[in-house]
Order: structure tokens, then sequence, then C-alpha cells
């Protein structure tokens, strides 16, 4: 995640903080949270569902 998160001038990093942004998050959130939510919610456990 580190590298993936430094990759071409940290693009994902700054995605991620635009996601963050985008959902009105606080700076206090970190990019490694953001991208934990989004994978979580991407992969909802079987039977589960996410508005």
């Amino acid at each position: 995640m580190r590298t993936a998160l430094r990759e071409n001038d940290g693009a994902l990093h700054h995605r991620l903080l635009d996601l963050r942004q985008s959902a009105g998050l606080p700076q206090t959130v970190s990019a490694l949270r953001v991208a934990h939510v989004a994978i979580w919610m991407a992969h909802p456990a079987s039977g589960h569902r996410f508005p």
C-alpha cells in the first residue's frame, strides 16, 4: 500500500484525498482510512448491501 500511494507522483494518494474532500470528511481522516472504507464498501460481505 505504501508503494501504491507513492507511485505516479502520489496519484492514488491525491485521489483518496479528493474522495475525502468530496465526502466532507475532516483532514484528520487519513488517506489510508479513506482507502480502507472505499475497499470495504466496494466488497460487502455476502448478503449485506450498502445504499
